[in-house]
């Protein structure tokens, strides 16, 4: 009994190797990468199977003896594919009715796993084997030859002889007719039996001549494949040309598959062969229209004759195809992403947005499919959509940067300048040379108030080829910021040589020249900038402050106004327009326009005190009176607002609160420049 229990022991530990073999053997073979041999191998027991499945018999062994020619030498694929070809066959055969059907599938499932044997000897494909051995060995004894049961007019012949006494002389006639009868019925028996054989023989052998010319027909169209893909276009031409006038009827599916292999063998050649470009897409367009005409619910025919009309310039009827494509194949990624490009390329965004949504559903892998969903999102203004969608993309593919761009794009949209600039930098890390990124990173550094970064990335992209005389406007823009005036007019002066019919142009150039103390010239530019763009506010508001200062009142109000219009929230222009109507002493509409400045900009001194430099012209000194107040509480180190506020006091008679400002003032700002006036109010309250 121990040595029982031993061995068994043995057997148990034999077997948990056998199986860790296996499972490792299996694991290094799912490890290998594929190549392109047994991706087509595996296509092709797939197609086959499908086809037995649906009891094609010889559909199913058109594509299984294909995948055999095509087996790649890998013992452990090639085993496991016979395993599976010679399973499918044997399903056929169990599932079918037909002795004929059963034969030739048995026959078949035979032959592909002795190959599967030959292959890699392994427990799995001897079972199958073994199966497909008892299956053949029971069918041929369903057809061996047995001695026929005697008919009931013979056995009733027979026993009638054997009881009856000799007949009269007068039954002798109506037994010849009884024997005649039997004789007829033998006759018309064994001319119905040899009628079947001759149609079961006829129907075996049109079977064959089916199958040998489907063979035919596809080595023809494998032949011209391969011409097609070295670039030979009269071999592949002449091959299909063959292939169709060979292409057997009564078989849609077979024609159409054969039709579609053509027609994409032909677009692939317009890509790589140019002189045959336009003949070679009017022949793939002939074969898919075949291919569809055989059978129209194949959506994959029609994505072909989409790409196919594509590369013809025909968008409308690739958008037809892609249409019909997805309408057989709703779920399918690829035709949802093409539709959606087409869509969105002919501004059509709520479907394109369709499109897309359910490509990233059908292959939540997608990224490109996220990437344009983001796209369509992004210009159907729902930001945080097109935000999520470009951080899928970004996060299934790491390295992609127009996403990472469009991800800065999106934070600069919603004013997270940090993180606008964080995810610029992720797209310049892996493309440092991105001019793009690094003007769209200036600009972000710009709108943060760093003119010193926003400088440099500009300058970056400058040398690194950028010509955009935009991205010299930007960079002289910051150049004012920093003051370094003289750098500002030559990039101005780049920006406008490129183009000097920009208004923007011409008023950053004009600034610089006034900036560089050439106020005439300034003048000159900020006008032609006015002529280029009347709404343009800012040249506007530079020639009315000009205007302004040289006393031309008249004329600072023109330019002013207007750029009012143009621009009513602009803090500049409402600060120069309550300073010319206070030099106009029509002090209520120089409240307004301070008022105006002021809601923008709330804690703005020098608008505050400007208002109430002007109530106390207008004499409304309680109103002054206040606004001082309030300077004082925003900026408690406003000294000039101490000065006027006791002042202030002192013309409201108030002489007790006017000395305690005061004294504040000095105790606060003992050095203060008007201290000495101060001292002397003092002294007089």
């Amino acid at each position: 009994q121990a040595a029982a229990q031993k061995k068994a022991e043995e057997q148990r530990k034999e077997q948990e190797r056998l199986a860790q073999a296996k499972a490792e053997a299996q694991r290094k073979q799912q490890e290998q990468p594929k190549t392109a041999a047994h991706k087509q191998v595996e296509n092709l027991i797939a197609q086959g199977t499908a086809a037995a499945q649906r009891k094609q018999l010889s559909n199913a062994m058109l594509a299984l003896d294909r995948a055999s020619r095509f087996m790649p030498k890998d013992n452990d694929f090639a085993e496991e594919s016979y395993r599976k070809m010679a399973d499918a066959m044997f399903n056929l055969a169990e599932n079918s009715t037909d002795k004929q059907t059963k034969a030739s599938a048995l026959k078949k499932a035979n032959e592909y796993i002795k190959k599967g044997l030959a292959a890699k000897n392994t427990s799995e494909s001897q079972a199958l084997a073994a199966k497909i051995t008892n299956a053949q060995s029971a069918l041929q004894a369903q057809a061996s030859p047995s001695s026929k049961p005697q008919t009931a007019q013979q056995t009733n012949t027979a026993a009638s002889r054997q009881t009856q006494p000799a007949a009269p002389q007068k039954n002798t006639a109506a037994n010849k007719a009884n024997q005649t009868n039997t004789v007829n019925n033998a006759n018309t028996q064994a001319a119905a039996q040899a009628r079947a054989a001759a149609e079961a023989a006829a129907a075996k052998k049109a079977q064959a001549e089916l199958v040998a010319k489907k063979h035919e027909v596809d080595a023809l169209v494998q032949q011209g494949k391969k011409a097609a893909a070295t670039g030979n276009f009269a071999a592949a031409q002449s091959a299909f040309k063959k292939a169709v006038a060979q292409m057997p009827s009564g078989d849609p599916t077979f024609a159409a598959e054969q039709y579609r292999e053509m027609a994409e063998a032909m677009q692939s050649l317009s890509k790589t062969d140019p002189a045959h470009k336009d003949q070679a897409l009017k022949e793939a367009a002939d074969y898919i229209k075949k291919s569809i005409a055989s059978k129209n619910d194949e959506a994959k025919a029609h994505y072909v004759y989409a790409q196919i009309a594509d590369a013809q310039n025909n968008t409308a009827l690739a958008i037809q195809e892609l249409e019909a494509a997805r309408r057989f194949d709703p779920q399918n990624a690829q035709y949802n992403y093409e539709l959606g490009r087409k869509y969105f390329a002919q501004k059509k965004y709520p479907q394109a947005r369709t499109a897309f949504e359910q490509a990233v559903k059908s292959n939540p892998q997608f990224e490109a499919a996220f990437f344009n969903l983001g796209m369509t999102h992004k210009i159907m203004n729902a930001n945080d959509a097109a935000l999520t969608a470009f951080s899928k993309a970004a996060a299934l593919k790491p390295d992609y940067v127009r996403a990472w761009i469009e991800i800065a794009r999106m934070q600069d949209k919603k004013r997270n300048y940090g993180e606008a600039i964080n995810n610029y930098r992720k797209a310049l890390a892996l493309e440092p040379s991105n001019t793009s990124a690094l003007k769209e990173m200036a600009q972000v550094y710009s709108k943060q108030k760093d003119a010193k970064q926003a400088e440099r990335y500009f300058k970056e992209a400058l040398a690194l080829g950028d010509t955009d005389p935009v991205t010299y406007y930007n960079l002289a823009s910051v150049q004012l910021e920093l003051g370094k005036a003289a750098e500002a007019l030559q990039n101005a002066q780049k920006a406008l040589a490129v183009n000097d019919k920009d208004a923007r142009f011409l008023y950053t150039y004009g600034l610089a020249l006034e900036k560089n103390n050439r106020l005439r010239e300034a003048e000159d530019y900020y006008t032609r900038a006015v002529t280029a763009d009347g709404n343009y506010s800012k040249p506007r508001i530079n020639l009315g402050r000009i205007q302004l200062e040289a006393g031309r009142l008249d004329n600072a109000e023109q330019h002013l106004l207007a750029a009012y219009r143009a621009e009513p929230s602009n803090f500049e222009v409402n600060m120069n327009l309550g300073k010319l109507y206070g030099l106009k002493n029509q002090y209520g509409k120089a409240i307004d326009y301070y008022a105006n400045a002021i809601k923008m900009m709330p804690k703005d001194i020098d608008a505050r005190q400007n208002l109430a430099a002007v109530y106390l012209s207008a004499g409304l000194k309680e109103n002054a009176r206040d606004t001082y107040q309030a300077i004082i509480k925003i900026n408690p180190q406003a000294w000039d607002s101490y000065y006027e506020l006791g002042k202030v006091y002192i013309s409201l008679d108030n002489k007790a609160e006017a000395k305690a400002v005061f004294e504040q003032l000095l105790k606060q700002k003992p050095n203060y420049r008007n201290a000495a006036e101060v001292k002397k109010l003092l002294v007089n309250l």
